[in-house]
């Protein structure tokens, strides 16, 4: 897989610079802080991958630079104002105090709208350096924003110990991180000149009629669980949880993120030039994927309860035991997410079938352990039953469609 070094090396450093700022985080701001940052970070996460209709996933399929540049401007143009719509209803929420969760994170609004649009102008441009087999500048990103993110949120912790100083922080180091995705995207940057943008978005209009919206369905399955247990617990244990999920992601964002992203370009590359081996292409990611799950499992099984406390400070004893239930999914979330951009770049309608399936699930889930009332930890693992069994599905389904040949 080319690219796979230059990529992991970036993502590796930052998630380094994360679980070492992490330590330290963790001393610094209170779990009911932690838990309403959480809340925003998981709003935008569902929201921010789908503002721009799918149109950045589209970037890198056309054969045509100019084709590809009009994806790009429509990408970002749906980004804009998508985060203003977003940040609209979340005001419209905030305002009536619909979601308690909400009401007690001030500017809630500012914050989901701003973080929504850089979240998703980012991954526009990230699409863009890869079309441009950048992977050197993909892998230097990530570094730089989570370098700035953590010297922000700690210089910010001396001002205020709130939630607010990690969402300025976050701001802060996500604009840091556009600084090299800029000049590699130059050339995207430059007028179209041949076919208009109507034609592009008939030609493409998979993206957002069908990907888009199960995009935001997957993904606010996704965020669901987070949501759900903030409005069940409140901020202190969806605090913790957040705190697990940061613990937890981060093999999922070193080694899932890094070969996800080059396996979608390279397979991208492999569809527009009509070679044949789709499928061992995929297969082969899966079982270095599958291998990398295990290895996780096995790690944060056996040292979560211990570790979490021992390192993060004793007000951090429940993340741990979050974690150990936690890390079955980001097992499973390895696998199944890092191959589903075949569903994009094939323009599957499947993929719809698969959200919603998910959607069930996790409703299904949440359903069963409000109504048999389970503690904060057992309800995350039904959730993670949940996760794993949709994540399955993704990987067959996956599979069955690059069996087929290509046209």
């Amino acid at each position: 897989m080319k690219g796979v070094a230059a990529i992991a090396s970036g993502a590796v450093l930052s998630q380094v610079i994360i679980a070492i700022s992490t330590i330290f985080l963790a001393r610094l701001y209170p779990p009911s802080a932690y838990g309403n940052y959480t809340v925003i970070v998981s709003l935008v996460a569902a929201v921010a991958p789908s503002v721009t209709l799918k149109f950045d996933a589209g970037i890198i399929i056309p054969r045509e630079q100019d084709t590809a540049r009009r994806l790009f401007r429509l990408s970002l143009t749906s980004a804009l104002i998508g985060a203003l719509l977003a940040s609209a209803v979340v005001a419209f929420l905030w305002w009536t105090r619909t979601v308690p969760t909400l009401t007690s994170i001030p500017l809630a609004p500012l914050w989901v709208g701003l973080m929504i649009l850089l979240s998703a102008a980012f991954l526009t441009l990230t699409q863009g350096a890869l079309r441009e087999s950048s992977y050197g500048v993909v892998a230097r990103r990530t570094p730089i924003q989570s370098l700035g993110t953590t010297l922000s949120q700690l210089i910010l912790s001396v001002v205020t110990r709130s939630g607010v100083g990690l969402l300025l922080g976050n701001v802060i180091g996500s604009s840091m991180g556009f600084v090299p995705l800029v000049k590699a995207t130059k050339d995207l940057r430059v007028r179209p000149q041949t076919s208009t943008y109507r034609a592009v978005a008939r030609e493409f209009r998979r993206l957002p009629a069908i990907m888009a919206p199960s995009g935001i369905i997957g993904d606010l399955s996704n965020q669901l669980p987070t949501l759900i247990v903030g409005t069940w617990f409140g901020s202190v244990a969806v605090g913790q949880m957040g705190m697990a999920q940061r613990i937890v992601s981060i093999p999922i964002i070193t080694i899932g993120g890094a070969i996800g992203q080059v396996f979608a370009a390279e397979f991208a590359s492999r569809f527009r030039q009509g070679s044949a081996g789709l499928n061992r292409y995929y297969l082969r990611a899966s079982a270095i994927l599958a291998g990398v799950a295990g290895l996780i499992l096995i790690v944060f099984i056996s040292l979560s309860r211990q570790l979490f406390p021992l390192i993060l400070g004793p007000n951090w004893i429940v993340a741990g035991q979050l974690a150990q239930v936690l890390c079955v999914g980001s097992a499973a979330a390895i696998i199944g997410s890092t191959v589903s951009p075949v569903f994009t770049i094939l323009q599957s309608r499947s993929w719809i079938v698969v959200s919603v399936i998910r959607m069930v699930l996790t409703l299904g889930s949440a359903f069963i352990a409000h109504g048999i009332g389970l503690s904060l930890v057992a309800t995350c693992g039904a959730f993670v039953v949940a996760q794993a069994v949709h994540y399955s599905i993704v990987w067959v389904v996956g599979w069955r469609l690059t069996s087929r040949p290509v046209p």
